[in-house]
């Protein structure tokens, strides 16, 4: 399992995953669905987007990035990449650090917008019942709310978890955590963040 992003879509402005371009509000990596980035912007209860960005974001200036965006869209709402891009980084106190101060908020609408939580959780409990004995299931997180989930779809499956109940097989760790090397980033800077677990699933008694 690769959690990464196709860099087509990235590089696509019209899809609406990068604010490097501008573009709308969309953020679907299935285009057929209904909920995009832009209905939960402009209509989402300043509650939820506040967990969304907190829970999913891990963004420490949620709360102030809230406000902006819920007081822009009382004016008008908000349609483009470029455009909410701007009104986070006035938000966030103290400028632009080693990333954009959007960062966070658009990693969050895409999780959202794409279900990847319940996606991740469910990718896991199917691999793991689907696995041969011996068989091993690798996974590549790029974040740290990832690499929460995979260690807790990973727990059920363990010897403490309640999810294998007649507790013939569990999954163990395969691995260590196995990151990329200085070569690898240079050809491919997008998988500096990237990190590789590898789960193998063995019989019990």
């Amino acid at each position: 399992m690769d959690f990464g992003l196709s860099s087509d879509q990235l590089d696509d402005p019209k899809r609406g995953f990068s604010f490097l371009r501008d573009g709308p509000l969309d953020m679907r990596q299935d285009s057929a669905q209904e909920l995009t980035a832009e209905m939960v912007v402009n209509e989402y209860p300043p509650a939820d987007l506040l967990h969304i960005l907190r829970e999913y974001g891990e963004e420490r200036h949620a709360q102030r990035i809230v406000q902006a965006i819920t007081a822009a869209r009382r004016q008008a709402p908000l349609m483009g990449t470029r455009q909410l891009a701007e009104i986070v980084a006035r938000a966030v106190p103290g400028g632009r650090g080693r990333i954009h101060p959007a960062t966070r908020t658009f990693q969050a609408l895409r999780i959202e917008v794409g279900g990847e939580v319940d996606q991740i959780l469910d990718g896991i409990a199917a691999a793991a019942k689907v696995l041969s004995l011996g068989g091993r299931l690798a996974v590549i997180t790029f974040h740290g709310l990832e690499e929460r989930l995979v260690k807790q779809a990973v727990r059920e499956y363990s010897r403490h978890g309640d999810a294998t109940e007649t507790k013939e097989w569990i999954l163990v760790k395969a691995s260590g955590v196995i990151k990329p090397d200085q070569d690898e980033m240079r050809a491919n800077p997008r998988s500096r963040s990237a990190k590789l677990r590898v789960f193998e699933k063995v019989a019990v008694g």
